[in-house]
């Protein structure tokens, strides 16, 4: 209800999502350009919660390890002695639900494997067990920063099962669909901002790449509080 801006793309996943048109889906884009937002505001909330059931992750380097815990806390399960395989299967035992597994800022494992074969290999072993065990009851999905990292270590390790992958990269939003964004937020929270504050925003975001929505957001909740803040005050 309060999410805006990529319409569309939140469509053509759902559409996806619900055609089972992937085994797995990987969504990649540049670093700020609301990757998170899109996933948490737009893309789940979008989904049938009496369809789905949704586990999302914000990743950390221990990754297995934490979604373990997850699936643990959510479905009260005893994982202990069990490997992910059979985690995986006690998993869709334990809904009737299509399970979908959000694997956000998948970027920070991909990292932490840097020049480590060791790690690199356990990480491999994760995610070709998620994508073993995906089928018409569970399915991953990772999002990850749009860089060279990741797509060295797919082609690596899974160029032959990509056939069965879905890619699918994010771009930074035009100025316009951000004033878009803008209007709409402040007339459904009874905001005024004035259209020369909109312009600014819009025209600086437009001009200076490092200028990313979350700097849009800042200036905003700024100028809604009353507070006169100059852009370059603010540390882009």
């Amino acid at each position: 209800e309060w999410f805006f801006g990529r319409e569309d793309l939140t469509d053509k996943l759902v559409g996806m999502i619900e055609n089972q048109a992937f085994k797995v889906l990987c969504i990649q884009g540049p670093a700020k350009i609301g990757k998170t937002s899109f996933i948490r505001a737009g893309l789940i909330a979008k989904l049938d919660p009496d369809k789905y059931e949704c586990v999302y992750l914000r990743c950390r380097c221990e990754v297995e390890a934490q979604l373990r815990s997850e699936i643990q806390r959510r479905f009260s399960l005893s994982l202990e002695a069990k490997d992910l395989d059979s985690a995986l299967c006690d998993l869709k035992k334990n809904t009737s639900k299509r399970i979908l597994i959000f694997l956000d800022q998948f970027e920070r494992v991909i990292h932490d494997c840097d020049n480590t074969d060791a790690k690199t290999e356990t990480l491999v072993s994760f995610m070709r067990c998620l994508a073993k065990n995906s089928d018409d009851r569970l399915t991953p999905i990772f999002i990850s920063l749009q860089e060279d990292a990741f797509s060295t270590m797919l082609l690596d390790n899974f160029r032959q099962e990509m056939s069965q992958w879905a890619f699918e990269r994010m771009k930074r939003l035009d100025g316009k669909k951000v004033q878009d964004i803008i209007q709409q937020m402040a007339s459904k929270s009874g905001v005024d901002l004035a259209p020369e504050t909109i312009d600014r925003l819009c025209r600086r975001y437009v001009e200076d790449l490092k200028f990313t929505l979350a700097h849009v957001q800042t200036f905003c909740y700024y100028h809604v509080n009353g507070f006169d803040q100059d852009f370059g005050d603010y540390d882009s």
